[in-house]
């Protein structure tokens, strides 16, 4: 993430890392969410899929042409707290059931 904002918008790499770490955060929630259906997590595994699908579908409707403003900011700036959200749950879970890592 920190990344993202050294290479800022217009700089070559911007794209890259930028796309490296919105694919990698909505991948790791995906897979997260299927994992804890899988390993009897239910409603966890229902939520950490729904922040993916939400991020997937914030950068299908600004690919359609659904943008308030011009840039890409938006979308990155949702991704950018549904992964927040998804990082402070997981935290939070670990360290409610004793797994520290």
């Amino acid at each position: 993430m920190a990344l993202v904002g050294v290479f800022r918008s217009g700089h070559p790499l911007h794209f890259p890392v930028a796309l490296g770490f919105y694919l990698g955060a909505t991948l790791t929630m995906l897979i997260d969410g299927i994992g804890s259906i899988r390993a009897d997590g239910r409603a966890w595994g229902l939520a950490a899929i729904g922040l993916a699908v939400v991020h997937f579908g914030a950068w299908i409707a600004w690919s359609a042409g659904v943008r308030p403003g011009s840039g890409l900011a938006i979308p990155e700036a949702i991704g950018a707290v549904l992964f927040a959200i998804w990082v402070w749950t997981t935290a939070s879970r670990l360290r409610s059931s004793g797994r520290h890592g």
